[in-house]
């Protein structure tokens, strides 16, 4: 059974991923979001920021296999037996299986080419296997990552709209996921590197917490994600009030308007 505290976080968590990824017939099936795809689509400056930001704070595979941990390494060692074992079964029939050759000589130097052959599966299926465990670490960080971010972006206008009570939440089911998309695009590209690089590491270490601890259950993992959210908030807000231009465009945005450049200068306030 749930506390009411912890119902009314499964419920937010809830209503913020009807607002993320409302369901479309089609990019076109009603007006709002026509036109807001279709200005999207025809701006030029998204696309390449928005690759441009991400790939930047992207943590490089071979950063992620430098940095694993023991039960990496235990699905890179089960992989390689798995591998290994095929190996084996394939040509046990012909490994070290030299009878029929009378030379000693050779059937020393035939065990050794069967013995380098394994030793050269056994090394081929770990890097093997540590290229896909790091892929499949990789890609649950950045999925994990984008849904982090969408999910500010829903956060973001839920405190946007107190100031401004007349955003409606009908455009963001109209527009979203592409209009979660510009909002953390803006927000990265024209924040500071140390702050981009804190969101992004809070991010990341949600993109970890399923992975790690599974057995926690759905409270668990929710009050955790709640809970990095409500710090990245704080670096955002604080970021936004220093740059009333920037919190301007993502208000328009939060009324449908796509921006004419992601790049917003910055205007502190005094």
């Amino acid at each position: 059974m749930y506390t009411t505290k912890e119902k009314r976080l499964i419920d937010k968590f809830s209503k913020e991923n009807d607002l993320i990824y409302p369901l479309h017939s089609s990019d076109y099936d009603n007006p709002v979001r026509k036109e807001f795809i279709t200005n999207l689509l025809h701006n030029e400056t998204f696309v390449p920021t928005k690759n441009k930001t991400e790939e930047k704070y992207k943590e490089p595979l071979f950063k992620i296999i430098k940095n694993f941990k023991k039960r990496d390494y235990v699905f890179v060692g089960l992989l390689t037996l798995l591998c290994s074992g095929v190996y084996y079964g394939v040509f046990s029939d012909y490994l070290f299986n030299h009878k029929n050759i009378a030379e000693k000589k050779q059937r020393v130097a035939m065990n050794l080419v069967d013995l380098a052959s394994i030793v050269a599966v056994v090394l081929s299926s770990m890097g093997l296997g540590a290229l896909s465990v790091g892929a499949i670490k990789q890609t649950n960080q950045e999925v994990a990552v984008d849904k982090f971010y969408s999910r500010l972006s829903v956060r973001l206008f839920s405190e946007m709209k107190k100031m401004h009570p007349e955003l409606s939440e009908e455009t963001l089911k109209q527009c979203n996921p592409e209009l979660a998309r510009v909002i953390y695009t803006l927000l990265i590209a024209n924040m500071s590197e140390k702050d981009t690089q804190k969101l992004w590491n809070i991010a990341n270490a949600v993109s970890e917490y399923k992975y790690d601890k599974i057995y926690k259950g759905e409270i668990g993992d929710l009050k955790n994600r709640d809970k990095a959210l409500q710090q990245a908030m704080v670096i955002i807000e604080s970021h936004l009030i220093n740059n009333p231009e920037l919190s301007r465009v993502i208000l328009d945005v939060y009324h449908g308007a796509v921006p004419v450049s992601f790049i917003v200068k910055e205007q502190n306030t005094k």
